[in-house]
């Protein structure tokens, strides 16, 4: 039948659910059915409109947006407005830029400090995602960070480890804490759960928590401290694209090709990240127009051609 172009975005989700579904060996799925959906054409998602319109709502954020929220989540922190989960969580989405279901899928384990040649690094490593038909963290790109986010990332896995260890009644091991989610959801965790129940539970994402908690960190962190927007005057709407598109922008900007953009965003191929190399020609182009009328008579006089009367014109 003919497929509705509005839902297109959900069939294709349900598409890929089914045939992940099938291809695990789960029971209840036909082979018939797996090549209808599969017969399916659907148009790919329309990507980077408010990159492309540098949306002062949806779009990337200018740098001196960023600093302002920078700056007053340090504030809250430092004044203890704002709780360490919530100021872990947003600081790893202004650093990295990495998508809400990959920062909630960490485990503290992923956490990694390295020394080479006798200097110290930090990096984070990633469970990757949107990856077609892919399992729960079974595959990882790394990703370098600054001694500050490594520094309150630490101080995150110490509060996780202290609230779980205030739930149960067994010392916890340090085999256990490597597994610990760094976000972690204990709704489900009580005295009466044994160490051999939380090992099982870790093996999947059953006490970590929800993908909705970094904008609900956003939303804690706005109505705590309002940071405005120079572009409107209004309080930023901040989300976690935001910080995903400022990221891809900023390489643009710096002169980075969209193999580099698409390595730091994590996409698996080019196309979704030729929005950010576009958006920076868009710019320039504008920038030139804006530009041309008054540069031109200069450009005429250092050419030569610029003359005082009608009489002199050629």
């Amino acid at each position: 039948s003919k497929l509705d172009p509005s839902k297109e975005h959900y069939l294709g989700g349900l598409r890929s659910f089914f045939v992940t579904w099938y291809r695990q060996g789960h029971p209840g799925i036909s082979d018939e059915f797996i090549r209808t959906i599969q017969s399916w054409v659907l148009k790919g998602n329309e990507t980077g409109r408010a990159v492309l319109q540098m949306d002062s709502q949806k779009g990337p954020l200018t740098d001196i947006e960023m600093q302002g929220v920078f700056d007053g989540v340090i504030t809250c922190y430092s004044k203890r407005r704002l709780r360490v989960e919530t100021v872990a969580l947003i600081l790893t989405l202004l650093y990295t830029g990495r998508r809400s279901i990959q920062i909630v899928t960490l485990k503290t384990k992923d956490l990694r400090a390295t020394k080479i040649n006798g200097i110290a690094g930090y990096e984070i490593n990633f469970p990757r995602a949107k990856q077609r038909y892919a399992l729960w963290r079974s595959t990882f790109k790394t990703y370098a960070i600054g001694e500050d986010l490594w520094l309150i990332l630490q101080l995150q896995v110490a509060d996780t480890v202290k609230k779980l260890q205030a739930l149960v009644e067994f010392p916890l091991s340090d085999v256990l804490i490597q597994e610990l989610p760094l976000f972690p959801d204990f709704a489900g965790v009580s005295r009466h759960t044994t160490e051999k129940d939380l090992l099982d539970l870790l093996q999947f994402d059953y006490v970590h928590a929800p993908v909705d908690i970094c904008n609900a960190a956003l939303t804690r962190f706005s109505e705590t401290h309002r940071v405005f927007s120079e572009r409107t005057g209004e309080p930023l709407n901040l989300t976690s694209r935001r910080f995903r598109s400022t990221l891809g922008t900023n390489l643009a900007r710096q002169g980075y090709g969209i193999a580099v953009v698409a390595e730091a965003l994590d996409h698996s191929d080019l196309q979704s990240a030729g929005c950010y190399i576009k958006s920076l020609s868009d710019i320039v182009e504008r920038i030139d127009k804006a530009v041309a009328q008054r540069l031109a008579p200069l450009a005429q006089a250092f050419q030569g051609v610029l003359v005082t009367s009608e009489r002199e014109a050629v």
